[in-house]
């Protein structure tokens, strides 16, 4: 793809600065992936100047500092920096100067069209964990509406990835321009911050209990998950469990929307809810995309891209992290993500690369283009699908592999490929 630009991060990897790192940045990404932009610090992630340019960093943000600039300059009188290292970073921040000013300055685009591509990669990715039948919703006369994600959209994530769209759709609003004839009535929830607060609790169930159905707007809140600091846990605020579990109680008929920016666990109400959709960071048209989906305009195609764990303890850097005097050890070597469950047997609550449909699919007659080939040869791997249901829907096909032979230890299975196909019933 040949990015512009790479960002290096703060932290040391095997007691060497990321900003310092020769064999990272310099014989792994410049020499042997052929990297032909810009090595650009995280903000402040440089400790010595002269270091980062010998270790590969060409371009230190913020900057300049006139401060950092003497430093590299003296390193070049007294011979410590090599004038030509120094030269290459100049040379790859010129040809990123060249491009951009390359680059047309119109200073127009279609904002509806790409408000439209958010709208379809929001359709394309919310992903369908749990459905008793439930889903999509038909013929409810009265909807209860609550979490204040509902009317507030938690469209993307906390920090410097803050962006201001041109428009953001409701998802109260994109429920009610699609819910026909039914009443919608809306609940505020849970707070911003982190009291707990009953009355919300017992408004919500009050709404719930006079309701065909409850749709639960939850998302982590920015307390929670940001830029900047760990995450402590995988749960919900103690709020929003409780306004769940409450709301359950008195409406089986209850989905659960999530936005969020990475898994959760649910232990304590995934039995008591009929559907659970996840809606992640959904962008700005997310709010349409999942009423999209909660009333079938839109069949559910996402799959997950990591797994969701029973619980904290059975993350595969549980036992590792924080560490010990600054230092971190990554125990979990090949093993990340859904290869360290396969490895340890664990069982999860949803696992890597699972999503529901609102029809179902059938695989035979697979095959692979060649019995035996070398390392270096791809080879093909086909199958039949056939959409069983009787709805048109998607379905990603993905392709495992296990080797069977390798002298080194590897997980036991590897995604390798898949693909996307739009199957009529």
């Amino acid at each position: 793809a040949q990015p512009w630009t790479v960002m290096c991060s703060y932290n040391k990897v095997n007691g060497t600065f990321a900003s310092e790192h020769d064999l990272l940045l310099n014989e792994i990404l410049k020499d042997e992936w052929g990297f032909k932009g810009v090595v650009v610090s995280d903000w402040g992630a440089v400790r010595d100047r002269v270091a980062a340019v010998k270790g590969g960093l060409d371009w230190e943000m913020p900057g300049p500092q006139e401060r950092r600039v003497q430093e590299v300059v003296t390193a070049v009188h007294s011979g410590d920096l090599d004038e030509a290292v120094l030269d290459e970073s100049v040379r790859r921040i010129l040809r990123i100067v060249a491009k951009a000013a390359e680059t047309p300055k119109s200073g127009e685009f279609d904002v509806d069209a790409h408000h439209e591509l958010a709208h379809h990669i929001a359709d394309e990715g919310m992903i369908l964990l749990k459905n008793d039948g439930l889903l999509p919703l038909r013929n409810q006369e009265h909807i209860a509406v609550i979490g204040r994600s509902a009317e507030q959209a938690h469209f993307q994530g906390g920090g410097s990835s803050h962006i201001n769209p041109t428009k953001v759709t409701v998802p109260f609003k994109e429920l009610q321009a699609q819910a026909g004839n039914a009443e919608l009535t809306y609940a505020e929830g849970y707070p911003t911050d982190d009291s707990f607060r009953q009355d919300m609790i017992d408004e919500a169930v009050t709404l719930a209990k006079a309701a065909d159905v409850a749709v639960l707007y939850i998302a982590l809140p920015t307390f929670k998950e940001s830029e900047g600091y760990d995450r402590k846990d995988l749960d919900l605020t103690d709020q929003q469990v409780a306004l769940i579990t409450a709301v359950s109680a008195v409406q089986p008929n209850t989905v659960v929307v999530l936005n969020n920016g990475a898994p959760v666990v649910m232990s304590a109400w995934i039995d008591d809810v009929a559907g659970v959709l996840e809606g992640w960071m959904m962008g700005q048209a997310g709010g349409a995309a999942i009423a999209d989906i909660l009333f079938g305009r839109v069949n559910p195609s996402g799959k997950l891209t990591e797994t969701f764990p029973l619980k904290l303890a059975d993350t595969p850097a549980y036992l590792n992290w924080p560490g010990d005097a600054g230092a971190v050890r990554y125990g979990e070597g090949l093993y990340i993500g859904y290869r360290y469950y396969d490895a340890k047997e664990m069982p999860v609550l949803f696992p890597f690369g699972y999503g529901l449909s609102y029809t179902t699919f059938a695989y035979s007659n697979p095959q692979v283009s060649a019995a035996t080939f070398k390392d270096s040869d791809g080879v093909t791997v086909t199958v039949d699908v056939t959409n069983t249901g009787d709805v048109a829907g998607k379905e990603i096909v993905q392709v495992y592999v296990h080797d069977v032979a390798s002298g080194l230890k590897r997980p036991f299975k590897e995604l390798k490929g898949f693909a996307k196909v739009d199957l009529q019933p």
